[in-house]
């Protein structure tokens, strides 16, 4: 990329002249593709942290159901997966609720009633289609239940709330370090010249 004048500073390419256009005609283009990239890796962490965290312990009765297995860590790879289990993890891991302020996130549940039918009336307002929410919801709690990364306890009534685990909290936890560390390497090359103190030390 050709370089600017020393003491330029490079703005945004919405900013650009027509004539800095041609000065720097791909950094839109670097900086789009370097975001997707960070994206992509953040996707890879979670598939990587389940590969070592929680896939080789699943519960004792499944060890030898090598096709049950398959079809649970199918489906927990999912990005559906990922985002429902941040959604659990957020709503009834053992946050005290300054923690959740602070981070500018509130629980959309009261405790005791994060179920799949509730979760699946949340994702959606077209009625028709919470049946089958619900559905992909509550095989993905199945496979979360089997690496015990949720716990559902047995109740009178049929509909079951879900509760995450310390495995999931220790398994988003690291998670979110790993990102963390991402995104600060993506802020970096986004804003170069940018002082990195509002980010927590890692």
């Amino acid at each position: 990329m050709p370089s600017h004048p020393k003491g330029t500073p490079v703005r945004s390419p919405s900013l650009l002249s027509p004539q800095e256009i041609g000065m720097a005609p791909a950094l839109h283009e670097i900086k789009a593709v370097r975001v997707r990239a960070t994206i992509a890796a953040l996707n890879a962490q979670y598939e990587d942290l389940l590969e070592e965290m929680i896939f080789p312990n699943p519960r004792p009765g499944l060890r030898d159901d090598g096709k049950t297995l398959a079809r649970y860590e199918k489906c927990l790879r999912s990005d559906e997966a990922h985002s429902i289990l941040s959604t659990i993890w957020k709503e009834s891991g053992p946050f005290a609720d300054p923690v959740l302020d602070h981070a500018g996130v509130h629980r959309g549940f009261t405790r005791g009633t994060l179920n799949t039918w509730n979760m699946a009336t949340r994702l959606t307002n077209k009625p028709e289609y919470v049946a089958r929410i619900n559905s992909q919801i509550r095989s993905i709690a199945l496979a979360a239940e089997a690496y015990g990364l949720i716990d559902r306890t047995v109740k009178l009534r049929k509909i079951r709330p879900i509760q995450a685990t310390n495995l999931l909290h220790v398994f988003m936890m690291t998670l979110s370090h790993h990102n963390v560390a991402a995104l600060l390497e993506l802020h970096a090359f986004l804003f170069p010249s940018d002082s990195s103190a509002d980010f927590p030390a890692q």
